[in-house]
């Protein structure tokens, strides 16, 4: 699993890209505390190029959680945009979807951003 981080005015994209590993939930972690650090911060997540296997798929809702909690802790925002339908299929059922903003696309998720 790889990411990048990009930034934008006014907020951050992270693509998440390539094959979900638990071993790099520690490192996306870590990368993303100097955005934490900033104040009010405005994360948008595209995972539409990360691949989850069944098995994974609560390792991957926990990430997304964490990175949640400490969005908020900072008094940010986060955005989730390009889920698979297992991802969605998963937040829906267990009413996890409620915790997100989450939206079809990138297109949608930075639209939405300019109207705040």
């Amino acid at each position: 699993m790889e990411y990048q981080i990009i930034e934008k005015k006014g907020y951050y994209i992270v693509k998440v890209l390539g094959k979900f590993n638990r071993k790099a939930i520690y490192s996306v972690r870590q990368n993303l505390e100097p955005l934490l650090m900033k104040p009010n911060p405005i994360i948008v997540i595209d995972m539409g190029e990360l691949t989850v296997e069944e098995a994974e798929l609560i390792y991957q809702i926990g990430l997304l959680t964490a990175i949640r909690k400490g969005v908020k802790l900072a008094g940010g925002t986060i955005k989730i945009c390009s889920l698979k339908p297992n991802i969605m299929g998963f937040l829906h059922k267990n009413r996890l979807d409620v915790l997100f903003d989450l939206y079809e696309n990138l297109d949608c998720a930075e639209q939405n951003y300019q109207r705040m």
